[in-house]
């Protein structure tokens, strides 16, 4: 097996956990590069790995593997399987670039053999704008969350309660929602505390601006922890994960915490609304709505911790059914039979 990506902090310990694994560095691969003769130079780097290794078939996941990965698999002549993990600032925001995308994914998608969305709505969304035919798509629901590496935990002592968020600084992930509500509750109530886990994207457009975050920062009850590599510790001591995100593919995050059991508020848009039946294991609010997001986080702060371990325990529930790593395994390994059957 090969695997080819660009070096990032993760590199060496996926050779370390997997050392039969062959490891192809990608040069030219920028998630949030718009240099055209670099994605040309990747183009050209994914056909030649295709030309040198002729594997049976390649499984390319985010933009720039869906679309060049595609294209390069189709000159040499190789088989492969598109995912969408999620559809990202170019579809959030309505004009040519968004037409642009779209066109550049139908002609990377189009000799697909299967292409994989993690939620319905972005299924639909591609098959209404004719990017790909309903017959080549397959719903798998996200990537999946290993269940033994994120066990169940019991909830952490009544006080202080802790809130948490984890992703990128983005607008886009609700991070703006959430610090407006957090700051009415923290005006309402003492033992209370929301931690924030992750670091600012500043290729990204939607980031939030030095400036605001130094103010944020400054906020009352508010601890800011930056990139955490190991997440278990943090989700191991709050109560409430919370995720206001615009649009997901499906939120791994948001399943990691499920998987430790923890209630989940998060919004009603793609991905996000999968992970929570309310008011079983958590609540959903309307996208970009911080008075209501306030509302539900001042309900389950204030329900009894029977209540949330209720939840939790539910959440842990829809992971081992639903979203555990080695059943999502199992649906990419179903269409790789089918592909070795034709």
């Amino acid at each position: 097996m090969v695997a080819a990506g660009p070096e990032d902090r993760y590199t060496a310990r996926l050779a370390y956990a997997f050392p039969d694994l062959e490891m192809v560095r990608l040069r030219h691969l920028s998630a949030k590069g718009k240099n055209p003769l670099q994605d040309i130079r990747l183009l050209i780097e994914l056909w030649q790995i295709y030309r040198r290794y002729r594997p049976f078939c390649v499984l390319h996941y985010t933009i720039k593997p869906n679309i060049f990965g595609g294209l390069a698999a189709q000159w040499s002549g190789t088989t492969y399987i598109g995912t969408i993990t999620g559809l990202g600032y170019a579809f959030l925001r309505r004009g040519w670039i968004q037409r642009v995308v779209s066109k550049l994914y139908a002609l990377g998608l189009r000799k697909a053999s299967y292409v994989v969305f993690q939620n319905m709505d972005d299924a639909q969304l591609f098959y209404k704008r004719k990017i790909v035919p309903v017959e080549q798509g397959r719903l798998i629901q996200g990537s999946g969350v290993d269940a033994r590496n994120f066990p169940f935990t019991p909830l952490p002592p009544e006080e202080p309660f802790r809130f948490l968020f984890v992703g990128r600084l983005l607008f886009d992930k609700g991070i703006y929602e959430l610090v407006e509500a957090a700051t009415l509750l923290s005006k309402e109530f003492e033992n209370i505390e929301f931690w924030i886990a992750g670091s600012a994207d500043k290729d990204y457009p939607a980031v939030v601006p030095a400036s605001i975050l130094e103010e944020w920062q400054q906020l009352p009850k508010f601890r800011w922890l930056g990139h955490v590599s190991d997440i278990r510790p943090v989700i191991e001591q709050t109560h409430v994960m919370v995720l206001p995100s615009h649009r997901e593919g499906m939120p791994r995050a948001v399943l990691e915490a499920m998987s430790m059991g923890r209630p989940i508020i998060t919004t009603e848009t793609a991905g996000c609304r999968d992970t929570v039946v309310p008011g079983k294991n958590g609540r959903l609010v309307p996208v970009m709505d911080e008075q209501l997001l306030y509302e539900q986080m001042r309900e389950l702060l204030q329900s009894p911790i029977e209540d949330l371990a209720r939840m939790g325990h539910f959440s842990r529930q829809l992971v081992e059914e639903k979203f555990e790593v080695r059943k999502i395994n199992e649906g990419y390994l179903a269409l790789l039979k089918q592909i070795a059957s034709k």
